[in-house]
């Protein structure tokens, strides 16, 4: 599931024709103009867009329910066993993340990859977040998902440095780095067992 212009989506994509030791069977998106539709094209992967759509008639929950109930449909008419989320930029509900739950690991089957060294800088924007509090060192985490904001149980870690030439764009662009090399091994992890 991805929100944006889909990198780590297709480095996902790009290693499983590489790995074979998993499948895409699909991508979803909540952004009609996301990046990722094109990138799924070029995998011939099916992209299904699922936009977020505000109503006055509805509360907040009551269309975030609709939404994750149209998003379920699709996971479940691909039979989809393990979601990763890639730059999915909104929080699931308990009762969607209970759907993917793995009762014998304790564990959600949904993953995600966030980049900072949690539980350092949760939440949205935690590269300028890491970047603003002037750390000298960042970095990239993989963790499972749980009701909580980047509060799961971490799979896989890997740190950078920050330079004294690096400006908020450089910092990000290895940060990235950091991130498609990171998911991939955590995949590897993951599948390994």
């Amino acid at each position: 599931m991805a929100s944006g212009s889909g990198t780590n989506a297709e480095n996902l994509l790009s290693y499983a024709q590489i790995k074979k030791t998993y499948n895409v069977a699909c991508v979803i998106t909540d952004k009609v103009d996301a990046g990722v539709i094109t990138r799924c094209e070029k995998y011939s992967v099916d992209c299904y867009v699922v936009p977020y759509e505000k109503s006055k008639e509805l509360s907040h929950l009551e269309a975030k329910t609709i939404h994750e109930s149209k998003i379920l449909n699709i996971l479940e008419s691909n039979k989809i066993e393990w979601v990763f989320l890639a730059g999915y930029m909104r929080i699931l509900s308990a009762d969607f993340i209970s759907k993917y739950w793995d009762e014998q690991k304790e564990k959600s089957k949904i993953i995600n990859i966030h980049p900072a060294l949690l539980p350092s800088f949760p939440g949205k924007d935690a590269y300028e977040q890491a970047w603003d509090s002037g750390v000298e060192q960042s970095g990239v985490t993989v963790h499972h998902v749980d009701s909580g904001i980047d509060t799961g149980p971490i799979i896989i870690q890997e740190s950078f440095q920050r330079k004294k030439e690096d400006n908020l764009q450089s910092f990000k662009a290895r940060g990235l780095e950091v991130e498609y090399k990171l998911y991939k091994k955590a995949i590897d992890q993951l599948f390994a067992t």
